[in-house]
């Protein structure tokens, strides 16, 4: 190499040789060596994959080995004799980038019909020095609409002597005519463990001192890129002698696990003027305001998870106790609303230019919400009715609008406090402890109307009235049914109720409804052929009540 190696970044430095250095895509490096071993090859590859993943490494790995002239003694003994060898003279002309039949070609600035033209016409002469001449064309998805359009023929029926290696980030802009002439593989992002793994390897490689907490921040940070992840190590290796969480943070412009803790629990506890001083030491003290959004997005989805009894984290949490204790202050629902509150707002957000006083509004907003979707926030009390609230200007008690809560149809009950304390709590309890956390969820944010002894039924008003709540029911009935039994007995199910609000709607609805007078045209249809059999057509019949004319009747027959 022109180069010498020690000369290089660590991700160039440390680019994978061989096909053991990929970094977790077992199956796919697989499936090439199971195709080299058979010597079963397909014309065209596309490797897809997010950026950093190792689609352009394995495609150079993979045509060196095509190349590569101990490929005979690897079909005799695979373990034995691995390829490629990178001893051979192709794999050294390879590993120098100076292969007469390798060609790699960045479509990103290649994107015409004439760069497409010329490797039409280059690709049918026959390989220098290898078996094969390999295209790999990399960022494929830059090409033109009519790039692919001349690559179209090539790609279905190439010269024997060619093979093609198309790497992409971004499947979906490519052509379905394209995609069903190639041999697809979806390159994943690298887990957490292995990445882990890789960068720790190559930090005792280079005498990098790093802590291990620093090394799972930092990966948590690339989201499964090695690229990433190397020129991240490389950024800060050289900020002080030993690399810390602490070290981290202040480059990446976050702040500290403890403190975006101490974050969240005050908008558990609603305490809003606790975040002033917050606000004044470490927002305007070389924060990122961006990352500290994405951080508040992560942590609520980490509260969420353990909320749903996840014994995995989607990111990584030190103090694990802590926030298991933060999210037993919050429910579901109160969750669910700052997820809806944020992105609601993510888009203002983005766009403004003071995003450190539009976080601090909704930070304030947040701790201080009092609606229904928020009542459990308030020092971890559970879902009760503030003690006073006004309504149309007047101040009512919580005794005085749990009797406004009265029903304008049978089914609108306000539930008795005595239910609700005693028998129904008594029955949420225990379904806690059978050990369904989705169950469990629904019904300790439903709310408890009756036990209606007519239809020997539960009557309950989900938090969120829909087919996902009521499936998580009815498919668990097994675990609920003789709890239900023991405190309501001869109940047979439960009934769900529609909550005041939209029954108000539906009342309103119908009373406009009923106040609207059919219209007599009895005498215009007798006129007409077109009369309604009302036993046939009950609905047409009604329908023809309220709005006259005529009305085409489809073939009995059909």
């Amino acid at each position: 190499m022109d180069q010498k190696n020690t000369d290089l970044n660590l991700a160039r430095k440390h680019r994978p040789k061989t096909f053991s250095d990929v970094v977790g895509q077992e199956i796919s490096i697989k499936i090439l060596l199971n195709s080299l071993y058979l010597e079963k090859l397909f014309p065209v590859y596309l490797f897809a994959g997010q950026r950093g993943c190792g689609k352009t490494s394995t495609a150079r790995i993979f045509a060196a080995a095509i190349n590569c002239q101990n490929i005979e003694n690897f079909k005799k003994n695979p373990k034995e004799n691995s390829i490629p060898c990178l001893n051979c003279e192709s794999c050294k002309a390879m590993l120098n980038a100076s292969h007469p039949d390798f060609i790699e070609i960045d479509a990103a600035s290649h994107t015409g019909v004439e760069n497409v033209r010329q490797i039409l016409e280059s690709c049918a002469y026959m390989p220098v020095l290898g078996r094969k001449k390999i295209y790999l064309i990399d960022e494929a998805h830059m090409l033109s609409k009519a790039a692919f359009n001349a690559f179209l023929k090539i790609l279905e029926e190439p010269p024997v002597s060619a093979l093609f290696i198309l790497a992409t980030t971004e499947i979906q802009k490519f052509p379905a005519t394209v995609l069903s002439r190639c041999f697809q593989l979806i390159f994943k992002s690298i887990n957490n463990d292995d990445l882990k793994k890789h960068i720790l390897k190559i930090c005792s490689t280079e005498n990098i001192n790093i802590d291990e907490n620093a090394a799972d921040l930092l990966i948590q940070e690339t989201q499964g890129s090695v690229r990433d992840a190397l020129n991240m190590l490389e950024q800060v290796r050289f900020s002080q002698e030993k690399i810390s969480v602490n070290l981290l943070l202040k480059i990446l412009g976050k702040i500290s696990e403890s403190e975006i803790l101490d974050l969240i629990e005050i908008v558990a506890n609603g305490e809003s003027e606790k975040l002033f001083p917050i606000f004044e030491s470490k927002i305007n003290e070389n924060i990122n305001t961006q990352a500290l959004w994405d951080m508040l997005v992560q942590t609520i989805r980490t509260l969420v998870w353990i909320k749903f009894g996840s014994t995995k984290l989607p990111i990584y949490f030190n103090d694990i106790q802590r926030l298991n204790n933060l999210a037993a202050k919050f429910s579901i629902n109160d969750l669910n609303h700052i997820f809806k509150l944020m992105w609601e707002q993510e888009e203002i957000f983005l766009k403004t230019n003071n995003k450190q006083i539009f976080l601090e509004l909704l930070l304030l907003e947040m701790s201080q919400k009092e609606d229904e979707a928020l009542t459990g926030l308030k020092a971890g009390v559970s879902r009760e009715i503030p003690s006073k609230l006004k309504q149309n200007g007047v101040t009512h008690s919580s005794v005085d609008l749990n009797s406004q809560f009265s029903a304008k149809t049978d089914k609108a009950i306000e539930p008795k406090k005595e239910n609700i304390d005693n028998t129904w709590i008594q029955f949420v309890e225990k379904i806690n402890a059978a050990g369904n956390p989705f169950l469990s969820s629904v019904l300790s944010n439903a709310k408890f109307v009756q036990f209606n002894s007519t239809s020997k039924k539960v009557e309950i008003i989900l938090a969120t009235n829909n087919i996902f709540m009521q499936a998580t029911i009815n498919e668990n009935k097994s675990i609920w049914q003789s709890i239900l039994n023991e405190y309501y007995p001869m109940a047979t199910n439960f009934e769900f109720l529609e909550s005041k609000t939209i029954q108000d709607k539906i009342i309103e609805k119908q009373e406009i409804a009923s106040n609207i007078k059919p219209i007599n045209t009895q005498s215009k249809i007798n006129s007409q052929t077109n009369t309604i059999n009302t036993e046939k057509w009950p609905t047409t019949s009604l329908i023809q009540n309220y709005f006259p004319g005529k009305v085409k009747q489809g073939d009995e027959s059909k």
